[in-house]
């Protein structure tokens, strides 16, 4: 995949609605990404809007499991040049672009050791070159 654009951010917590997030479209990962994801989300604030960085990007969309949620846009990416992570967003997210959520097949936090304050960087790849 191509690099499109790279973010610095810092990692802060949330509110926990991720992990139920994560579990309603889990076997939908497992079809439109090929993984099992961690139950959460790595949340990264960019301090700064990147819709218009986003727009640009061809998205891999999820359709809702039911007609009562959401769609959802994945950016595949990486973290720290190391990882291959997803940048997802929902139609319905309680976060502006500001805020980047990131699902990956393990628990970030502990796999990068990440705490509240850290800053990490993301490197986000335009799927059109799939």
């Amino acid at each position: 995949m191509a690099v499109f654009f790279k973010l610095i951010g810092r990692v802060f917590s949330g509110l926990g609605y991720a992990s139920r997030f994560v579990k309603i479209y889990e076997d939908l990962f497992i079809k439109y990404l090929n993984f099992n994801p961690y139950p959460g989300t790595l949340n990264v604030d960019i301090g700064c809007d990147a819709s218009l960085l986003f727009l640009r990007l061809k998205p891999i969309i999820i359709p809702p499991p039911i007609p009562i949620y959401s769609y959802v846009y994945v950016y595949p990416a990486s973290i720290n040049n190391s990882l291959k992570v997803y940048v997802v967003k929902s139609s319905r997210s309680i976060y502006d672009w500001r805020v980047l959520e990131i699902v990956s097949k393990t628990c970030l936090r502990e796999l990068l050791g990440l705490k509240d304050g850290d800053y990490v960087e993301i490197v986000v790849e335009d799927s059109t070159y799939n």
